[in-house]
């Protein structure tokens, strides 16, 4: 199955993704900041083995946040596509709509707001 690599490069934490095909939700992880292709390749590589899976698999990867400006060249082979964090929160909301979800839910997600 072809797999799509979402990270959010943070000022205190790096989040990475796994969506299918459809989008649908895999897996996700947190580690603290990164800033060097080489620990991102590095933390990937260890998302994707806890998940069972290899670098082959993901198809293309996009990363956003404003640790993504100091990645430069390619990750597990893949050029990511960067996305300008207000670009992503917007396109996020489209899609959303798109899906039918309507009204917002504000703070985030974290293990004391699973929601």
């Amino acid at each position: 199955m072809k797999l799509y690599l979402g990270a959010d490069l943070g000022g205190s934490a790096t989040k990475l993704l796994l969506c299918d095909p459809h989008g649908k939700l895999l897996a996700e992880t947190q580690c603290p900041s990164i800033r060097t292709s080489a620990a991102l390749t590095a933390a990937v590589h260890a998302f994707l083995k806890t998940q069972g899976r290899d670098e082959e698999e993901v198809e293309s990867m996009a990363m956003t946040g404003v640790g993504s400006s100091f990645i430069e060249g390619p990750v597990i082979g893949k050029e990511p596509l960067k996305i300008d964090e207000m670009q992503a929160v917007g396109q996020g909301a489209q899609a959303l709509a798109a899906a039918g979800y309507s009204g917002c839910q504000y703070g985030h997600r974290n293990s004391a707001n699973p929601g």
